[in-house]
């Protein structure tokens, strides 16, 4: 017993003697692995330009710039353009375990932190004295999994020529990473802005996801089984400039979530945007849903794209487009002989005219080479198969007759010596005739409530309800 007892005591003080060197070395191969991974994309230049390592300890400082002119749709934005180059300086400090002191002791193999002091932007922002910018603290448990916190500050900016103030009152997230999948919670009370005459107001911001996946793979471009939900209470802006003056937005959430089929590596990903309440200047409408799916992507086909637009983003425009049409020609037939499909599952909402109701289904089947010409409408047109059904109330499709009847009439230069009580009586008039004769020539199909529509389109001939519309010119 003595023996083993000897025995036990002699493996446990090899790990506690050992084990701060392996940690050390474990480190310094995730910290280069990350650096060589960012450098993978073009758009990144990151550099481990200092690190000491002692037995128990770690101290890094890692460089990452970021071109954002060269971000996606950068040459077009102003304000990349004005950011041009985006230089941080990552501030790096371990403890290694398994057994640590100081403020977080305990057993683990090690607490990190890493954190952007932000000095270089203390002239526009203001935040407390000797606090970074931001800051993730971190401990890496004994059976390999970690949990962390990360926080912003709350800071002000305040620039009276410009006649912008922005009060954020600063935002807290922690969450869980096993190697595998991760999950993250986070909160922000609110954002103030002024700027010249808008006032806007932002109030509690919520994030919660998880992902299955590696995080060096997650940043490669890899897709991955995933849940995302960001929700924000209340939106307020008000804007002497434009119309509506006053705008509110009350329950506002984005939900994602990505499913992948790991035997064929084929991606499903859906989208929801609800709102449940807004108004602007006394119009109120509520229950507002969009639901989106996009399915059949190839993960294969995605990584692909990403890396050549990697390559490609800081290229002429001419030149960019000459690359995706290259690209296009080469990989989107597999995608397509995937047949994806794109559906919104529900398009819904009640607004002061009557509610909306509506879903429908896009996609492109029988597929096996591509034009020469990608441009090809007709081809596109003979393989896409399309389905729609949209239902409104009466007061709905008044509503859009009357948007409708509003255009028409501003070209029309006879309506142009009436004045607006003349135009809009013309227009009640116009109303109930439009609405007539879309329901006698079929186009829409009248109920007791409002109006219907079903609409498909297959083999290059549109249907509404009973009527077929050909699309595709005869052939020849």
């Amino acid at each position: 017993m003595k023996k083993i007892i000897l025995a036990v005591v002699i493996l446990l003080a090899a790990a506690v003697g050992i084990g701060p060197k392996i940690v050390a070395n474990s480190i310094d191969t995730q910290l280069n692995h990350v650096v060589t991974t960012l450098n993978a994309n073009p758009n990144y230049q990151a550099e481990l330009i200092e690190i000491k390592q002692s037995w128990f300890s770690t101290q890094a400082k890692i460089s990452v710039k970021l071109d954002m002119a060269a971000l996606p749709n950068g040459q077009d934005n102003p304000i990349l353009q004005q950011w041009g180059e985006l230089a941080l300086v990552l501030n790096f400090n371990a403890e290694h375990g398994p057994v640590l002191t100081g403020e977080h002791s305990g057993l683990a193999w090690s607490n990190w932190s890493l954190s952007y002091a932000g000095d270089s932007i203390r002239d526009t922002l203001e935040w407390p004295k000797d606090i970074p910018f931001y800051h993730v603290q971190a401990t890496t448990h004994l059976l390999g999994s970690t949990s962390y916190q990360d926080n912003f500050p709350a800071f002000t900016i305040n620039n009276d020529e410009a006649a912008t103030h922005i009060s954020f009152s600063g935002y807290q997230g922690q969450g869980v990473y096993s190697g595998d999948e991760l999950t993250y919670q986070a909160t922000a009370d609110s954002a103030d802005f002024q700027l010249d005459k808008v006032q806007a107001k932002v109030q509690q911001l919520s994030v919660n996801m998880s992902m299955q996946a590696d995080l060096i793979k997650a940043l490669e471009g890899a897709l991955y089984d995933s849940t995302a939900q960001i929700t924000l209470e209340h939106i307020e802006v008000q804007d002497s400039h434009f119309e509506p003056k006053t705008f509110t937005l009350d329950g506002f959430d984005l939900t994602t979530l990505s499913k992948i089929d790991k035997q064929q590596q084929l991606a499903n990903i859906e989208f929801s945007y609800a709102l449940r309440a807004f108004d602007a200047d006394g119009y109120q409408g509520k229950d507002l849903l969009l639901a989106l799916q996009v399915n059949n992507i190839s993960n294969q086909f995605v990584q692909q794209y990403q890396q050549q637009m990697q390559g490609i983003n800081a290229q002429d425009p001419d030149q960019v487009l000459q690359h995706i049409q290259q690209f296009m020609q080469k990989n989107l037939l597999a995608q397509l002989k995937l047949e994806p499909q794109m559906k919104i599952t529900q398009l819904s909402g009640t607004l002061p005219e009557g509610q909306f109701n509506g879903n429908s289904s896009v996609s492109f089947k029988g597929i096996e080479a591509l034009p020469a010409d990608l441009s090809d409408s007709l081809f596109w047109l003979q393989h896409l198969h399309f389905t729609s059904n949209l239902s409104v109330d009466k007061g709905i499709a008044e509503m859009v007759a009357t948007q409708t009847l509003k255009t028409q009439l501003a070209n029309n230069p006879q309506m142009a010596e009436l004045d607006e009580q003349q135009k809009q009586q013309i227009i009640q008039q116009q109303i109930p005739v439009m609405l007539t004769n879309l329901v006698q020539q079929g186009m829409l199909k009248e109920t007791e409530q409002g109006y219907t529509a079903d609409i498909t389109i297959n083999n290059g001939t549109a249907k509404i309800n009973s009527v077929e519309i050909p699309l595709a010119p005869p052939a020849q």
